[in-house]
């Protein structure tokens, strides 16, 4: 009874998130005529106090949000923005600089602004968009002149919401830059940038181009240098999530490391796998997105390992609640977040039911197929609703190329370490990743030139989104009605 009340208030928290996400102060109170209703329907005095905490984690779950929402006064640098006249701001890059579409994006933590003989301090996050090649570095402190914007929402893209879950709420454009002080004290997170900057032009002076692109892509989560025409290549193919960090790159990585170490014993497997999912999350540099695919990989693969596969459910459950309590946003905001819950919640559900109605095909092609399946089932909804395009192709191309992605991330690994350490072994590595690599990036670049295997321009709304995954409940239900025995897909 118990564990099944607690995964209920942690579904009716996640709800008052949600609804309150979408509706805000102003339309909440629509919803309680519909919940008021629900509840008559389903009243029943013996569980008054189940009832009434599950109201009471709907509320806190609104209640959270609204707390999350930022005060924009004086204090805050969102308050100067104006895109009649220009502003200087004094402040520090917040976050690792990235390059994304051709520009670099800075998030610039504000100090000060200064505009006609106003010098106010502030507080607050705002995005510079600049040039690729500006090389600013996490802790510099730079001063930027130029139109300080509050972000502008698009045709199918609330993009301020988008920012706001990174608690920014102003941006600027091509703004003039100047570094005040490139000689700032050192941090963890400088030696962990610094670190990745070590493992980037190792491997390009390793590997050309697009070779170390890929490379970087799978180990450290950076594929700026991915060439444009190979990245729609991969997309077309559904192969996109393999050069991003998400829940299914760490899957990916648990189930190469157990496969590698499984002479060893149980528990210590679970130790180094832990560990390498630390070092994994540390050298890609930490970032929201990697983190809670880190989190949600780790406490999944902890459930499993103790034999508690009924309650694997339930911590991905609490693993999303702790996340969502520390920032609420993300539960509609961003997509990461939920692709990365999502697929780990396909893998939990629906991968058992799959690999007992095809257990006598062949362990390499029901390991690789039914993976990616579970994991597409449960993702494909909200990719269609974000991007409306989906890949016809992708089960097969990930059952075709998938099997080299451990390879390549192995050997290109050690062949990393072993140039680095001067051993002249890094060369027989480094010959089998190109290797691999000619077969995944000309066998991407064929499978994309298939007719007809990639849909776009699919409407994709709210009620289609909602019948996907009521038609998937259902089916689990029915299956496991069934009494199919469980089985994971992590081998322990």
């Amino acid at each position: 009874m118990y564990p099944h009340l607690i995964k209920t208030c942690l579904l009716s928290f996640f709800t008052g998130v949600f609804v309150f996400s979408l509706f805000g102060i102003d339309k909440i109170y629509y919803l309680f005529i519909p919940l008021g209703f629900t509840l008559a329907l389903l009243w029943n005095y013996k569980k008054f106090l189940n009832y009434l905490l599950i109201i009471v984690f709907f509320l806190a779950g609104m209640g959270r949000v609204f707390i999350a929402n930022e005060v924009i006064n004086e204090n805050h640098i969102a308050f100067y923005a104006n895109e009649n006249r220009k502003v200087e701001i004094i402040g520090y890059v917040k976050r690792e600089p990235e390059i994304k579409n051709g520009s670099l994006y800075v998030i610039l933590e504000g100090e000060k602004v200064i505009y006609d003989k106003l010098h106010a301090k502030v507080k607050g996050l705002v995005q510079i968009k600049t040039n690729k090649y500006g090389g600013y570095e996490y802790g510099e402190k730079l001063r930027i002149n130029g139109y300080l914007l509050r972000p502008k929402k698009f045709k199918d893209f609330d993009y301020p919401k988008f920012l706001e879950k990174d608690s920014v709420y102003a941006v600027m454009y091509s703004p003039k830059i100047m570094s005040i002080n490139k000689k700032h004290r050192f941090t963890l997170w400088n030696g962990i940038f610094s670190l990745k900057r070590i493992i980037q032009n190792n491997i390009e002076a390793l590997f050309g181009e697009p070779e170390s692109g890929i490379i970087l892509g799978l180990l450290i989560g950076y594929r700026a240098s991915i060439p444009e025409s190979m990245l729609v290549d991969f997309q077309r193919t559904g192969l996109t999530h393999i050069l991003a960090i998400s829940g299914y790159n760490i899957t990916l990585l648990i189930n190469v490391l157990n496969a590698l170490i499984c002479f060893i014993g149980r528990r210590w497997r679970l130790f180094f796998i832990l560990l390498a999912i630390v070092f994994f999350a540390v050298i890609t540099g930490l970032s929201a997105s990697v983190v809670r695919a880190s989190i949600m990989g780790g406490m999944t693969v902890i459930a499993l390992n103790l034999g508690r596969k009924g309650e694997a459910l339930q911590t991905l459950l609490f693993s999303a609640f702790f996340m969502i309590l520390h920032n609420p946003k993300i539960l509609v905001w961003d997509i990461s977040f939920q692709l990365s819950f999502v697929s780990t919640l396909g893998l939990l559900l629906l991968l058992p039911i799959f690999e007992k109605l095809f257990s006598r095909w062949p362990k390499w092609i029901r390991e690789n197929l039914l993976v990616t399946i579970s994991a597409t089932i449960f993702t494909m909804p909200i990719v269609l609703f974000n991007f409306g395009a989906i890949s016809i192709i992708s089960p097969l191309a990930n059952v075709m190329f998938l099997p080299l992605i451990p390879l390549i991330m192995l050997a290109s690994f050690f062949s990393l370490v072993a140039y680095v350490l001067y051993l002249p072994l890094y060369i027989i590595f480094m010959a089998v990743s190109w290797l691999l690599l000619f077969f995944l990036i000309d066998g991407v670049k064929l499978f994309a030139k298939f007719p007809y295997t990639y849909i776009e321009n699919i409407n994709f709304n709210w009620i289609h989104f909602i019948f996907f995954y009521f038609a998937v409940g259902i089916f689990i239900y029915v299956f496991r009605k069934s009494k199919l025995d469980h089985v994971s897909v992590f081998r322990f």
